[in-house]
């Protein structure tokens, strides 16, 4: 099967710093693809790239086969591309509703479908009773799951999800767990960064580990958790144990 994103050799510099050197990865269409490794691994900067924050300094990105180097965010998000934040942005001053509906403008024809659509997707993330609540109101948990809502609101192909288990506890963490299961079910391919490691080997079908900008490894969760080079210069006790 053919990648349905491609990074070629990309390479990000930030003046003297090399973020991130010749890294590549393949990413099946329906797939779920997880990306772990160390804080400062630079697995948010791959996102920025991919998501169209700021070019890739060498390197090459390809979306189904297209070329999307040159695209502006929003021509991506066009595109089918899709991306949350490890710290969630959402406007404090309007309803979960009105939160949604503004990701949901962009493919729609007018407010009305707007909103309708945020409705469903509203429903998916099981927020429903959160409808009306302002957005500066809800827990993080529930911040979280909007973050998810308003990135899915766009009808992306490719969601690119940064940490939306980070400081969610016990049941929460499971929910979230089901709720990606369901996107993924929707046809939606799925890449996440991810630090709960029971969360992401149970979600993702493929594992890349980055370490210090380069990919480290990539594979099938249990061939990661018994790479010792992954387990040395990240995983370590939490798996050996």
């Amino acid at each position: 099967m053919s990648a349905f994103l491609s990074v070629e050799n990309v390479t990000r510099r930030f003046g003297g710093l090399v973020a991130l050197d010749q890294v590549s990865l393949n990413v099946e269409q329906g797939r779920i693809h997880g990306i772990i490794g160390p804080n400062g691994a630079g697995k948010t900067t791959l996102f920025n790239i991919i998501a169209g924050a700021f070019p890739p300094s060498e390197g090459r990105l390809t979306l189904g086969g297209d070329n999307i180097n040159r695209l502006s965010p929003e021509q991506r998000c066009a595109r089918g591309i899709a991306r949350t934040f490890q710290v969630p942005r959402p406007f404090n001053g309007l309803t979960v509703l009105d939160n949604v509906a503004v990701g949901a403008l962009g493919g729609s024809s007018n407010v009305a479908e707007a909103r309708t659509r945020a409705s469903a997707t509203i429903d998916l993330l099981e927020m429903g009773e959160h409808t009306g609540n302002l957005a500066s109101t809800l827990t993080i948990g529930l911040r979280k799951r909007l973050e998810v809502a308003r990135a899915l609101a766009t009808r992306p192909r490719l969601l690119l999800l940064d940490e939306v288990m980070g400081g969610l506890h016990g049941d929460e963490v499971d929910r979230m767990i089901a709720t990606i299961r369901r996107i993924a079910e929707t046809g939606v391919t799925v890449v996440l960064i991810e630090h709960v490691m029971p969360a992401i080997m149970s979600l993702a079908e493929i594992v890349t580990v980055l370490d210090q900008g380069r990919v480290l490894a990539t594979g099938p969760p249990e061939e990661i958790t018994r790479n010792p080079a992954v387990i040395a210069a990240y995983l370590g006790d939490e798996v050996t144990a």
